[in-house]
C-alpha cells in the first residue's frame, strides 16, 4: 500500500525539465559526427524523430509498470475487503448466536422458576388438604356430638310444644285458663327446662325465676316505662301467686292482667313473667287491661 501511494515527483520532474538524454549525448562532435548530425537533421524534416520514439517507449514502459502495480494493489485491496467482510459476517453470526443463546438461557430460567413456583404451590395445597382432612377426622366425634345435640334440642322443643299444648287443654278443663293457670304453667315449663328445681312449688318457682337474668333484663325496661321502683316490683313477686289464686275462677279468651285485681307493681311483675314465657315454645297470648283504673 505504501508503494502504491508513493509520490511520483521524480517522473513529473523528468517530464517537466526534459532531462531525457539523447543517445548521442556525450559524444564529441567529430567530422563524422557532424555528417551524421546533418543526416539526422535531414531525416527529422521527413519523418518521426528518434528522440520522440525513445520517449514514447519510456512512457509505455512506465505506464505498463504502473498499470501492473495498480492491478496488483487492487487485487490486494479486494482480498483485504473480502477478509474484513468475512470477519464481520463471522462476528455478526457469533453475536446473533450469543443473543439467541442468552434468550434461550433466560427462557429456560423462567420456565425453571415457574416450575418451582407451581411445585411449591402444589405442596402447600397438599399440606392444607392434609391438615383439613386431619382436622375433620379429629373433630368427627365433635361433629357427631353436635348433630346429636341439635337433634336433642329439636326433640326437646317439639316435646315442650306438645307438653305446653297438653297443659293448655288441661287449664281450660280445670277452668284455669287465666292468670293463676298461666303462672302454674310457667313454673311447670321452667322445671322442664331445668330453670327451677323439680320439687319447687309455684311461688318458690316464681321467686327463682325472679332472680334470673331473663327477669332482670326485662324488669329494667318495664320499670323505666312504667316509672316504678324495681325493688317494689320484686317485693310484689312474693305474694303474686297467692293473690292470683284468690277469687280467680273461669277461663279468659286471652290471658288478661286486670288493674281491678293487681296494683301497679304486681301488674309490672306479671308483665315481666308473661314476656319471659313469650320467648319459649308455644307461648300464651296475653294482654293488660287498665280500663277500670283509668276510669277511677
Amino acid at each position: 500500500m505504501r508503494h502504491f501511494l508513493r509520490p511520483h515527483n521524480r517522473f513529473t520532474a523528468t517530464l517537466r525539465t526534459g532531462s531525457f538524454r539523447h543517445l548521442t549525448q556525450g559524444v564529441r562532435n567529430s567530422p563524422d559526427h557532424c555528417g551524421k548530425l546533418a543526416a539526422n537533421n535531414v531525416q527529422q524534416s521527413h519523418g518521426t524523430p528518434t528522440t520522440v520514439l525513445a520517449q514514447s517507449a519510456v512512457f509505455k514502459e512506465i505506464e505498463g509498470r504502473w498499470s501492473k502495480r495498480l492491478q496488483q494493489q487492487s487485487a490486494e485491496m479486494h482480498k483485504v475487503f473480502d477478509k474484513i467482510e468475512v470477519m464481520w459476517i463471522n462476528l455478526s453470526k457469533r453475536m446473533e448466536a450469543g443473543t439467541l443463546n442468552t434468550s434461550a438461557k433466560f427462557a429456560k430460567s423462567c420456565d425453571k422458576q415457574r416450575t418451582t413456583l407451581l411445585n411449591s404451590f402444589n405442596e402447600l395445597r397438599q399440606q392444607h388438604e392434609n391438615k383439613a382432612e386431619t382436622l375433620v377426622l379429629r373433630n368427627s366425634d365433635l361433629f357427631v356430638g353436635l348433630s346429636l345435640l341439635c337433634l336433642n334440642i329439636g326433640f326437646l322443643i317439639s316435646q315442650q310444644y306438645a307438653v305446653s299444648e297438653e297443659r293448655n287443654a288441661k287449664m281450660k278443663v280445670q277452668r284455669k285458663y287465666n292468670i293463676c293457670g298461666a303462672l302454674e304453667r310457667m313454673v311447670f315449663l321452667a322445671k322442664l327446662q331445668q330453670k327451677v328445681p323439680p320439687a319447687a312449688g309455684v311461688q318458690q318457682g316464681l321467686r327463682k325465676l325472679a332472680r334470673s337474668g331473663e327477669f332482670t333484663a326485662i324488669l329494667d325496661k318495664e320499670v323505666e316505662a312504667r316509672k316504678l321502683d324495681a325493688r317494689d316490683v320484686i317485693a310484689g313477686v312474693s305474694r303474686l301467686y297467692r293473690k292470683a289464686s284468690n277469687g280467680t275462677n273461669g277461663n279468659d279468651d286471652i290471658i288478661t292482667i286486670r288493674a281491678t285485681k293487681f296494683n301497679d307493681n304486681e301488674r309490672a311483675a306479671l308483665a315481666v313473667f308473661l314476656k319471659i314465657q313469650s320467648n319459649w315454645p308455644n307461648p300464651l297470648n296475653w294482654k293488660e287491661d287498665t280500663s277500670c283504673k283509668e276510669g277511677e
